[in-house]
């Protein structure tokens, strides 16, 4: 079973999302866009967790979080990672308890630290020339992008894969401690 750590985006919030991008899903409708349904903020990619597991691991991440307070966070602005293929993005601002969080999910299952950037994706596409990539990225940054909501609880996810988009399943849900 294929697992993530993330937190769920309130329906009202989706639906925000939704409306402030709606130019840019009509100024690029070639692009493989995220369904509502599937946006989330990724706190850890856990990986291929056998299901006669998944207490001992919840038992962990429940005792990973035990004093993690609730939190609150803000969009940042959208904007593009670019690896084997681009990807449009609305970036969090750094939040000392998503990181944390983060860091001690790398500790936990013992993998390698990499940069936490909390996001919502939005679409991906195939890598552009270098002037439509400029474009693009113009269009992203210059998005007003309002959106802010509070953290309660983080989920653990299964990851589904699919041929156009990948299905996501809540497994257990993790409430912060207030």
């Amino acid at each position: 079973m294929r697992t993530f750590l993330a937190i769920d985006i309130p329906n009202n919030i989706r639906q925000d999302i939704i409306v402030q991008t709606a130019q840019l899903r009509k100024d690029y409708p070639n692009f493989n866009w995220v369904p509502s349904e599937n946006f989330h903020i990724t706190v850890h990619f856990i990986g291929d967790i056998p299901s006669d597991k998944l207490d001992i691991v919840s038992e962990h991440i429940e005792r990973t979080i035990f004093d993690i307070q609730p939190t609150y966070v803000y969009a940042h602005q959208a904007d593009l990672f670019i690896y084997k293929s681009i990807t449009a993005y609305i970036g969090m601002k750094q939040n000392k308890t998503l990181s944390m969080l983060n860091k001690r999910f790398v500790e936990l299952f013992e993998d390698k630290k990499e940069e936490y950037k909390p996001h919502i994706t939005l679409a991906k596409w195939k890598i552009p020339s270098k002037q439509q990539y400029f474009h693009l990225k113009k269009k992203l940054q210059n998005l007003p992008i309002e959106i802010e909501f509070p953290v309660t609880e983080i989920h653990l996810y299964e990851s589904i894969s699919k041929p156009k988009n990948p299905e996501y399943n809540i497994i257990k849900s993790f409430k912060l401690e207030e």
